[in-house]
C-alpha cells in the first residue's frame, strides 16, 4: 500500500510574517471584518483557534468576546507561540504549544467556539480531527473552517513551473482541495447545521517585486527548492519574465453548528 502523503507543515516566523502583510495591505477584502460581523459566540464565552500562529487573529476575537471572554490558541511552532503571547488584546488568552493533530489534553464541552484559519487542512485525518473538535465543542457551539480552493494561488503554481520546470508535488497540490474534499463531508455527517461558502479574495501587488517577495514566502517554494535541491536566487527569480501582479486567494469559509 502507497504511504500517504505527509500533510504536516512547520511554519517559518518570517514567512508567515510577509504573508500576512501582503493579505492586510493588498488584498480586496478582509477575512476579519466578515468575522468580526459573523462570528457567533456569546460576549464572555471561550473560543479554541487551532494553528493560531502569532496570533494575528486575536483582535478579532476579542472584539467578540469582549474582556471576559477567553481565547485559548494552540500551535506547534514555538517562535510563534512566544509572539502571539506578547500580544496584548482585549480579553484573557491562553496559548499551548501543541499538535492539533491530538486535542484529547481538554476536557469535552469546554468551548463556546472553535475556529481554525488557515490550519486545519495540514492535520493528519480530516474525520477524526472534525470529530475532536465536534467534542470539545459546547451544545449548539459552532466551529469555523478557513482554507483554500483549487483556485487559490493559481498564479503561483504557474510561476513555479516557470523557474523549477515541474509540477509541484502532490501533498502541495492536495491541501489546496482538503477543506471541500475531505473536512466538509465529515463535518456533514458529524455536526447538526453546516453550510459553506466560497469567497473570491485577490491580492493585487503593486509590483513584481512585491508578488516575488510572497512566492518565497510560501510552502510551494520551499517544497520546490527541496524536490530540485536548489534554491533559485531573487535575481533568477526576477529574470524569468513574469508581469502578472493579481493573484488569486480564493478560499472555502464552513461553518458548522454541533
Amino acid at each position: 500500500m502507497a504511504q500517504a502523503p505527509d500533510l504536516s507543515y512547520d511554519e517559518v516566523k518570517d514567512h508567515l510574517a510577509i504573508r500576512i502583510r501582503a493579505h492586510t495591505e493588498f488584498a480586496n477584502f478582509q477575512l476579519e471584518d466578515w468575522f468580526a460581523e459573523n462570528l457567533r459566540i456569546p460576549a464572555g464565552g471561550a473560543l479554541l483557534e487551532i494553528g493560531c500562529g502569532d496570533g494575528n487573529w486575536f483582535e478579532t476575537w476579542a472584539g467578540a468576546l469582549g474582556g471576559s471572554g477567553l481565547i485559548f490558541g494552540i500551535d506547534k511552532n514555538e517562535e510563534l507561540i512566544a509572539r502571539a503571547a506578547g500580544r496584548e488584546v482585549a480579553c484573557r488568552t491562553m496559548l499551548l504549544r501543541m499538535d492539533f493533530n491530538d486535542l484529547s489534553a481538554f476536557l469535552p464541552e469546554t468551548f463556546g467556539c472553535a475556529v481554525a484559519p488557515y490550519s486545519i487542512y495540514y492535520a493528519d485525518d480530516a474525520r477524526a480531527t472534525m470529530a475532536a473538535m465536534r467534542a470539545l465543542l459546547k451544545e449548539g457551539a459552532w466551529a469555523y473552517l478557513i482554507g483554500p480552493t483549487e483556485r487559490n494561488a493559481e498564479g503561483l503554481y504557474r510561476l513555479n513551473r516557470l523557474i523549477f520546470g515541474f509540477e509541484s508535488d502532490d501533498p502541495t497540490r492536495r491541501r489546496t482541495s482538503r477543506i471541500e474534499e475531505e473536512f466538509l463531508p465529515a463535518a456533514e455527517s458529524l455536526f447538526a447545521e453546516v453550510a459553506s461558502r466560497r469567497l473570491p479574495r485577490t491580492i493585487a501587488f503593486p509590483s513584481v517585486r512585491e508578488y516575488f517577495e510572497y512566492y518565497r514566502a510560501t510552502l510551494l517554494f520551499r517544497e520546490s527548492c527541496q524536490k530540485a535541491g536548489r534554491t533559485p536566487s531573487p535575481a533568477e527569480i526576477e529574470a524569468c519574465g513574469w508581469e502578472e501582479l493579481n493573484l488569486s486567494k480564493e478560499v472555502v469559509l464552513v461553518e458548522a453548528r454541533r
